[in-house]
């Protein structure tokens, strides 16, 4: 089938009743873009269908019957010719002739292996290594970047309800043993004692939507206390360190019991939520204070979160109440407060992803780890 060389032009052209080039035209008139992709669609569904299209015309059309394209031996013929190459080209020929600005589908965004690796390859939080970093990340140090003072190494749990925590107050006190408080300094990991306020340490509002609180106590017994909150007035404490601006109701409010993050019939929680609900009834009022001088507790139940280091009367209470310096410094404590925000968009990681620099300071990356294991 040599004549006409190319089969789909009637597509391209209609000529047949119902034209739907003057359709588009008609039907809007008003407006020229959609009088385009209105005809692009059509051209389109047509080349799709090249074959039945074609041969839907043949009795029609002064070649069709020469050819006796209607008869089986015509269609053997137009299938012969409507190939896949010459549905291709049929609907390259739309697109000329009815131009239409088709959005470009967006490539996947795969988990970058690299993200919050290294000090030139940071993250943006912990949260955004939980979802666009390393699959299946560790618990360990990573390097994001701070909105205000550049790029910083923390410490990320990834296990713990889904995982993303940012760790910012941490105390590890072990029996006779002094402690300082040491306000200002980003916890590195879990064996470093200091705490920041965010605000301080360059993180904004947007990266912090809850709060987890998590500690442990072990002497004679062993007890914890772990449970989260986005409390507003708790996560403008974490901010500016005044307790003044802790609401106690809101507080009970949204207060939320998590897990022990191990064998928990060893340990015993020293309040539970419907306990704090009922039983609440401090909430500290230090304008400096922070997360360390007793923010909240129950003085009724004796239940206490109190970190207070070797300068000024030395306490360290997780849940229960010490009466004497002897009681509390036999004591082993462990006390960490961590945030988690939203992880970036999907937008935001894509574009990280395939930007050019990135793209190439990774391959960099990745060949000298690969030369490094030969």
């Amino acid at each position: 089938m040599l004549f006409p060389s190319k089969v789909y032009r009637f597509c391209i052209f209609p000529y047949y009743e119902l034209n739907y080039v003057k359709w588009c035209e008609e039907k809007y008139s008003a407006d020229n873009k959609k009088q385009i992709n209105c005809q692009n669609t059509f051209c389109a569904v047509c080349c799709d269908n090249l074959q039945i299209m074609y041969r839907n015309q043949a009795d029609n059309n002064v070649l069709g019957e020469l050819l006796k394209l209607s008869k089986s031996s015509g269609y053997a013929k137009i299938q012969t010719a409507a190939t896949k190459d010459e549905i291709k080209e049929c609907r390259n020929e739309c697109q000329k002739f009815y131009p239409v600005q088709f959005p470009k589908p967006n490539l996947p965004v795969p988990r970058d292996p690299l993200l919050g690796k290294f000090s030139n390859t940071p993250a943006t939080s912990c949260s955004d290594i939980k979802r666009w970093g390393p699959l299946n990340a560790d618990s360990a140090s990573y390097w994001i970047k701070l909105s205000t003072k550049g790029v910083a190494q923390v410490y990320c749990d990834m296990y713990s309800m889904q995982g993303g925590w940012t760790l910012f107050f941490n105390y590890m006190k072990f029996p006779n043993k002094k402690v300082e408080l040491k306000k200002g300094k980003m916890p590195g990991n879990l064996k470093s004692n200091s705490h920041i306020d965010l605000k301080d340490g360059g993180f904004n509002e947007e990266q912090v939507k809850e709060l987890r609180f998590f500690c442990t106590e072990k002497s004679d017994k062993k007890y914890f206390w772990h449970f989260r909150t986005d409390s507003p007035t708790t996560l403008s404490t974490a901010f500016s360190g005044d307790q003044s601006k802790m609401n106690m109701k809101e507080f009970k409010d949204e207060y939320s019991d998590m897990i022990f993050p191990g064998r928990v019939l060893l340990w015993t929680r020293t309040m539970g939520q419907q306990q704090m609900e009922e039983d609440l009834d401090y909430i500290g009022t230090n304008k400096t204070g922070g997360f360390w001088d007793t923010p909240f507790a129950s003085r009724s139940t004796n239940k206490f979160w109190t970190v207070r280091g070797a300068k000024k009367d030395p306490v360290f209470e997780c849940g229960t109440f010490h009466k004497s310096p002897v009681e509390n410094n036999s004591a082993y404590t462990h006390h960490t407060v961590w945030f988690r925000g939203d992880a970036p968009s999907e937008d935001f990681a894509r574009a990280r992803y395939y930007n050019k620099e990135i793209m190439k300071l990774r391959k960099q990356k990745i060949e000298a780890i690969e030369k490094g294991k030969k």
